[in-house]
């Protein structure tokens, strides 16, 4: 967390092993990674996320980022 920044970051790692993957599986598959961050003195939850939304909803995977990793 870098606070002076006013950004955040995390790091999500999957063993494909462990799903059954092999890493030429995923290339071309969409993903989005948010949270929402709450505050009793909030109307509304921050929402923060790894692409941008048109709404205020993660649920839509039409806007979520592709995997490219043939050009890796």
């Amino acid at each position: 967390h870098f606070p002076s920044k006013n950004f955040w970051y995390g790091q999500i790692k999957i063993p494909l092993k462990n799903i059954g993957a092999k890493l030429s599986d995923l290339n071309g598959m969409r993903f989005m990674s948010g949270r929402y961050n709450y505050n009793s003195a909030w109307d509304a939850p921050e929402l923060s996320a790894t692409c941008v939304f048109e709404g205020a909803s993660f649920h839509s995977p039409t806007e979520w980022s592709i995997l490219d990793l043939e050009n890796k």
